[in-house]
């Protein structure tokens, strides 16, 4: 099968079947108990040597679809485990047709203090049963000679190498050996998504994809989501920004706005002599409660990178890949400073901008120490904020 079929045969038979479940429940055809519904938002594709890779990530009370997006090819290994270059023996062996994980959580140690010091989230209060493998270094899986396909479901991964941790809530991820025929994959899609449909459950637990939700825990369950989704190795900015997007309580709550707008085109009216420089497309603008607007760029965690910043302490500044960032910033404030520019954004979007403060979203707890950033900072307009992806997800904590 090729990765193309795999991705459209994937997307089609998933929204199908989270379609029927959510209309059902709105048409009053089936009463859940307690609670509502979430579902995703986002498939992230992608692709190793011998399997093909689908993950299902976001958490919102109305399924809109799913938008596709595609991930750079990675092992296995790197996908599950986090740590590149790290040889180790799976936890689990995936060898036959159709194997599945299902609400577990995968450790590789009994104490999970560090996760939840590092998170501000413990995966035990969402799931009871703990799989640990004494005297593994991670918990990862493996695939045998004879594997065929394989779901994990509403699964907790949780992995440490020296003082680094790492989290993942997979909500629900596909795996398909490349060597299985379109026909014989959509086949098996069928047979599964029927057995946990509506009509065939006992309860809502036994359903894939859709999980049980609540009021109060609706943002800790986008949280975990983002996590996901910001730990996935080459992950891309429009990938990020379409899961801000559509699961908007993180950004609501980091930055105490209630209305965002993301990636509104802006055409250059005046004040930019290069002519091949056509318009702006900020990643957001966050909305004040003074009405005018903030601005926010993303630039990707970059877990390949050790450090974000260079030089000691008196010379301490930022490496290129964030600079590249400041400036793109810097860029879009200057677009507002000429009235017709102004005008321009108002009238289409009803965006205002005034004294912005700028935001950019780079990195992680590990290459982008406080303490490093604000001595790079020195440097910097008064009006510039630096956050890693753990702060902003801490932030939607407080």
């Amino acid at each position: 099968m090729h990765f193309g079929d795999f991705k459209t045969t994937t997307r089609s038979l998933i929204t199908g079947y989270l379609s029927s479940i959510f209309t059902s429940i709105q048409r009053g055809k089936f009463t859940l108990a307690q609670g509502f519904l979430t579902y995703p938002t986002i498939v992230c594709f992608s692709e190793t040597e011998s399997v093909f890779i689908a993950e299902f990530i976001g958490c919102t009370r109305v399924f809109r679809g799913l938008t596709p997006k595609t991930i750079k090819s990675v092992s296995l290994n790197d996908y599950f485990s986090h740590f590149s270059n790290v040889a180790d023996t799976p936890t689990f062996l995936l060898d036959g047709e159709e194997n599945g994980l299902k609400n577990l959580i995968l450790s590789n140690r009994k104490e999970m203090s560090a996760v939840k010091q590092r998170y501000n989230f413990d995966p035990r209060d969402q799931l009871k049963t703990v799989l640990f493998e004494a005297g593994a270094q991670f918990s990862n899986l493996g695939i045998g000679p004879h594997f065929t396909s394989a779901i994990i479901d509403n699964c907790y991964f949780l992995n440490q190498f020296e003082s680094n941790v790492r989290i993942r809530h997979v909500l629900h991820v596909v795996l398909c050996s490349r060597e299985l025929r379109k026909e014989k994959y959509a086949e098996l899609t069928r047979l599964r998504l029927e057995h946990h449909g509506l009509t065939n459950v006992r309860s809502t637990d036994e359903l894939l994809i859709a999980n049980i939700g609540h009021d109060d825990n609706l943002l800790s369950e986008q949280r975990a989501q983002f996590i996901n989704l910001f730990t996935i190795k080459d992950v891309s900015e429009p990938t990020i920004g379409a899961f801000l997007e559509s699961n908007p309580l993180i950004l609501q709550k980091a930055f105490s706005i209630k209305t965002f707008f993301h990636e509104k085109e802006l055409q250059w009216i005046e004040g930019n002599s290069n002519p091949s420089e056509t318009g702006i497309k900020p990643d957001f603008f966050l909305k004040r409660a003074d009405g005018y607007c903030d601005i926010m760029d993303l630039k990707k965690p970059r877990w390949d990178v050790e450090n974000l910043t260079k030089g000691g302490h008196k010379r301490r500044r930022f490496v290129d890949y964030v600079n590249e960032g400041i400036a793109q910033l810097a860029n879009y404030e200057d677009y507002f400073k000429f009235p017709l520019n102004q005008s321009h954004a108002s009238e289409k979007y009803g965006i205002a901008v005034n004294q912005p403060n700028l935001y950019l979203i780079v990195g992680n707890y590990e290459n982008l120490p406080t303490s490093e950033k604000l001595e790079a900072l020195r440097s910097q307009k008064k009006n510039l904020t630096i956050l890693d992806y753990e702060t902003i997800n801490a932030l939607a904590s407080i």
